[in-house]
């Protein structure tokens, strides 16, 4: 009889442990095709060609609200080209749309299925970045963040990545950023990087490059994606974004040289000054001796 009850005892104890435990087993288990894996150190979204387009997009709120989007450029580039993203952010929008009773999410996301994955569970992700020096004070804390998300955007990740933003990391150089999925607190859909707008704001916002995506308790990674070029020259020492300070100083130029003359212009300018002196005294001249003849 003890017996039967120490059995019953234990099956309910089974019981039990088996309910507290099967939250843990609604997390997926990473999982990718032998056809994505390289062990050679490529990034897996590189920017150099136009296909990172199908695997980068601005969130709805980014684009909808903060007026924000994507190009690349090779002036300031950390390799090759980097990804830049701009915004047109006000305040006032925000208040037309509701969202400051919200938290919306301003910033990139890369999905796990546009990279034919299921997930990013357990996965570590790495990049370089690098802010425009007009960003400071303009975001929560001065910092951006990464985390993961499921499905619908909402952010998953226990312990989110903070970037700060900072004149000595990653304002006049890039910065490696780095951050670890953990598989078991995570069910990963996509990744985001979110840039908390607190104030006015129109520009360059950051520019990213070589995008890694390594593998669970391995040194293998997602191979590259949209095209990598790999001789391109590693520029790891002091750079600025100037994408924003193309423009502008082309106009300023132009103006400049508007508002001075060219030499061939004053060359020009020059010449008929002189003939129409030298006509001038000429005919002067001829007046004077008809007078006297």
């Amino acid at each position: 009889m003890n017996f039967r009850k120490m059995l019953s005892a234990a099956l309910a104890g089974a019981f039990v442990f088996t309910c507290w435990v099967s939250p843990a087993s609604a997390i997926d288990k990473f999982k990718v095709s032998d056809d994505l894996v390289t062990s050679d150190d490529v990034p897996t979204l590189s920017f150099d060609m136009d296909d990172w387009k199908n695997y980068v997009t601005v969130t709805d709120e980014g684009k909808e609200t903060a007026g924000m989007k994507l190009s690349t450029e090779t002036d300031g580039s950390y390799q090759g080209a980097s990804l830049l993203l701009s915004a047109d952010f006000s305040t006032a929008n925000v208040s037309s749309t509701g969202e400051e009773d919200q938290d919306p999410v301003y910033g990139i996301e890369i999905t796990a299925e546009s990279m034919g994955l299921e997930n990013f569970n357990g996965c570590t992700i790495m990049f370089r970045i690098i802010f425009d020096k007009n960003m400071m004070d303009k975001v929560e804390n001065n910092s951006c963040f990464l985390f993961g998300a499921d499905e619908d955007g909402n952010n998953i990740s226990k312990t989110e990545q903070t970037i700060k933003i900072d004149t000595l990391t990653n304002i006049n150089s890039y910065s490696l950023c780095t951050s670890t999925l953990v598989a078991s607190e995570t069910n990963a859909k996509a990744i985001y990087v979110k840039v908390p707008f607190t104030s006015d704001y129109s520009g360059s916002v950051f520019m990213i490059d070589n995008f890694t995506v390594i593998l669970p308790d391995s040194e293998d990674r997602i191979h590259n994606l949209d095209g990598y070029n790999a001789s391109a020259k590693v520029n790891s020492g002091s750079r600025q974004i100037k994408a924003g300070e193309k423009s502008s100083s082309y106009v300023a130029k132009d103006t400049e040289e508007s508002n001075q003359g060219s030499p061939v212009k004053y060359i020009i300018v020059g010449a008929v000054l002189l003939l129409l002196v030298g006509g001038g005294a000429a005919a002067f001249i001829i007046h004077r001796k008809n007078r006297f003849y």
